[in-house]
């Protein structure tokens, strides 16, 4: 039989991770358990791994992909938490903001008679109409973070697009607000989609961790609500559809650092 050559062996292809932060929606106490999990994450990475560090949507911290891991680390403590839930008056949750921005009369029905009861005539009235515009207000906010975060994430996958062979992003965020009745303002199902696109066009693997501790930080306040599980469903709605688009996982970090997750996406990469 004819003989063959022996195909040509290379050098195996550098592993690339790109660690992706969240600013805008991440809390102080979630950000700093984080960020010391990453930086164990990185001490675990093989010696030709390249890592690098992007916080955004301002991209104040920002390492290209380097084998240079002590400046990763230190980067790691320059990120900041910049979530600020809008200082409200009335006890009005994320779930019932998000219904009353989008003319759900039911909620705002129930609301106004929680937050205003034993008041009458015109005290009632403007405690109503407080009451409306202040949720109306929160929900708005909340749309604009999340417009925020999904812009920061696909200019970050686009910058990716210029690095070579296959990168893994690993974002870290306190989660994406969006309706999880399918209906209302601030759909941003075609932004998600296109995000997706991006991600396979760009060849990113992505992962998520949503540090998801609003039960936790609400029962230290004092400041649980009859809502709070709908709360925690809104906030993981963005990141599972953004993860679903991009063919991803998101890791649910509730309690902790998240060390199991990285440990995951270590095991998932090798």
């Amino acid at each position: 039989s004819p003989s063959t050559a022996a195909p040509a062996t290379g050098a195996p292809q550098r592993r690339i991770y790109v660690i992706g932060v969240d600013e805008h929606s991440i809390r102080l106490g979630s950000a700093r358990a984080a960020m010391e999990a990453a930086k164990r994450f990185i001490a675990q990475l093989g010696p030709d791994d390249l890592v690098g560090l992007v916080a955004y949507p301002q991209g104040m911290v920002r390492i290209d992909p380097t084998d240079n891991r002590a400046q990763v680390i230190a980067g790691l403590d320059k990120v900041r938490a910049l979530f600020e839930p809008p200082p409200t008056k009335y006890n009005v949750s994320a779930a019932e903001a998000i219904d009353i921005a989008s003319n759900n009369s039911g909620t705002a029905g129930q609301v106004t008679e929680r937050e205003c009861a034993g008041l009458e005539g015109t005290a009632l009235q403007g405690c109503n109409r407080q009451v409306i515009m202040e949720a109306q207000a929160l929900g708005i906010a909340l749309e604009a973070t999340l417009a925020q975060s999904l812009g920061g994430l696909r200019g970050l996958l686009n910058d990716m697009g210029t690095l070579p062979g296959r990168k893994i992003l690993v974002m870290i965020s306190g989660g994406m607000a969006m309706s999880d009745r399918g209906v209302g303002r601030g759909d941003e199902t075609g932004r998600m989609f296109d995000i997706g696109q991006i991600a396979a066009r760009t060849n990113t693997s992505m992962y998520a961790l949503h540090m998801d501790t609003r039960f936790l930080d609400a029962y230290a306040e004092r400041k649980v609500s009859h809502t709070i599980f709908r709360d925690e469903t809104i906030f993981n709605a963005g990141l599972e559809r953004v993860a679903a688009a991009a063919g991803g996982t998101v890791f649910r970090v509730r309690t902790g650092s998240g060390d199991p997750a990285f440990s995951r996406i270590l095991l998932e990469t090798s």
